[in-house]
């Protein structure tokens, strides 16, 4: 019996031990916060572009349409850019800039926001190359302030911003545009009515286009 008694003791004991080395588990943390800022100045704060986001923005052209050429190469080498589009990337702040590109290889357009390839038969002689390096994001804010709209307008969240070449072939801008102008549009949603903005990016004139007009 003693030997019994004994031996449980030690069984007793070495369960002791175990239990005792058994690490602990510390509970995971809660899924991570979203990447929406708390600034509710910053731009795209609410996951759509207002008119002020486009006055501190001229820095992220160069670096926007590097990164979307670059993706565009990766279909076809011979991309070139012919419409510049800003909006607000899922999820996080801070605009993003995609392209419409043209390979004349693939004789098609490709579009990096969406992935989408569409044939055309234009001849690719009259499909210009857009150069945003002139581009001025801040001018075309200056121009929407002097006409008269307001820091906290949204744009129209299908909309953004887009820049493109006006030609015979396929129009872009107001009627009166000469080919080869490039205008910027951008659709701002003043008072329940959508107003479309048509600004040069030459002068960066504006012109305005309401339902009523």
């Amino acid at each position: 019996m003693a030997l019994g008694t004994r031996f449980r003791s030690f069984l007793l004991l070495v369960m002791v031990l175990c239990l005792s080395v058994v690490p602990v588990v510390n509970a995971q943390d809660s899924t991570p916060a979203g990447g929406f800022s708390t600034d509710e100045n910053a731009a795209c704060a609410d996951s759509r572009l207002r008119v002020r986001d486009l006055k501190s923005i001229d820095d992220t052209i160069e670096p926007g349409v590097k990164r979307a050429t670059e993706e565009a190469q990766q279909w076809q080498k011979d991309s070139r850019l012919y419409t510049l589009r800003l909006g607000c990337p899922l999820f996080v702040t801070g605009v993003k800039w995609e392209g419409v590109f043209f390979s004349e290889s693939a004789q098609a357009f490709y579009e990096t926001d969406t992935g989408l390839v569409d044939p055309v038969e234009v001849d690719p002689k009259l499909i210009p190359t857009l150069a945003p390096d002139r581009f001025r994001m801040s001018l075309v804010y200056d121009a929407l302030i002097t006409y008269g709209f307001t820091d906290d307008l949204l744009l129209t969240a299908a909309g953004g911003v887009t820049i493109k070449t006006n030609t015979p072939q396929m129009p872009f801008g107001p009627p009166t545009t000469e080919a080869g102008s490039v205008y910027a549009h951008i659709a701002v949603e003043q008072q329940d009515v959508v107003i479309d903005v048509w600004i040069s990016m030459t002068d960066y004139s504006v012109h305005v286009y309401t339902p009523s007009s």
